[in-house]
């Protein structure tokens, strides 16, 4: 989700991005602990420095895609053992861990969810179309925050819509603003044939991810972030006027 710190920072946020590999052959088991340390750096910096920044560890918020998914879910669950703020809205975009919908061996670890507080919103984005991650992890981490009610949670499934040009393709690589387009790694990464397109999509994720924190922060737009009405499943209409196909709840 390489549009994140614009987006954001224009809000009036901070953003930590935590480094949690430093290369392809990291072992996932470091993934958690690298984001936790990460997180903590960019914490003990904010609190050091004499500039303008004065972080309210009230109103923080965490989002990721992929196995950073993964990891947005697991930040919250361990927040509190490992002495770090409660992450008060979590939302996991396309959460992957490597197993391909069951069709192989996760390579990475998702930690307890249990201790997720009660007073989270969790919101699990997922991809009609993403042959990488599927849906199934999506709905594991519903299911696995138990101490989350009902109220405070849900999953979302994005969808494809061919009606206008380009079409929306609900595939992996939704969040991805940027990508190297080469032709020999568009054939290696097929699911990641439309990266780089900013479509009504991407508007549904910030659209998400925006009032999810407002819900959290400020209990504001919480029909938008969560609840399953329209106001959180549409997306926009085309340019004739056409409803872009809503998102889908699945829970």
């Amino acid at each position: 989700m390489t549009t994140i710190p614009n987006h954001l920072v224009r809000r009036g946020n901070i953003v930590i991005w935590p480094n949690y590999q430093d290369s392809l052959l990291t072992p996932a088991a470091q993934f958690l602990p690298n984001a936790i340390a990460g997180v903590r750096s960019a914490l003990a910096s904010l609190r050091d420095q004499r500039g303008p920044l004065h972080p309210d560890l009230q109103r923080v918020a965490v989002v990721g895609h992929s196995a950073g998914g993964v990891l947005a879910a697991e930040l919250s669950a361990v927040a509190k053992s490992e002495g770090l703020p409660e992450f008060r809205a979590v939302m996991p975009v396309e959460p992957g861990d490597g197993s391909q919908g069951g069709k192989r061996r996760a390579s990475v670890p998702l930690a307890d969810l249990s201790p997720m507080p009660a007073a989270t919103r969790l919101l699990v984005m997922v991809g009609a179309d993403d042959h990488r991650a599927f849906e199934e992890l999506g709905l594991h981490i519903y299911d696995t925050a138990r101490a989350v009610p009902a109220a405070h949670k849900n999953v979302l499934e994005m969808r494809g819509d061919a009606h206008g040009n380009p079409a929306l393709v609900a595939n992996h690589s939704v969040p991805a603003g940027t990508f190297d387009g080469r032709a020999e790694r568009r054939a290696l990464l097929a699911d990641f044939e439309h990266a780089g397109v900013v479509d009504a999509l991407d508007f549904a994720l910030w659209k998400h991810f925006d009032a999810l924190a407002d819900c959290a922060f400020s209990d504001r737009e919480c029909d938008v972030a969560l609840g399953g009405g329209t106001a959180q499943t549409a997306i926009g209409s085309w340019s004739d006027g056409a409803e872009v196909k809503p998102l889908r709840v699945l829970r």
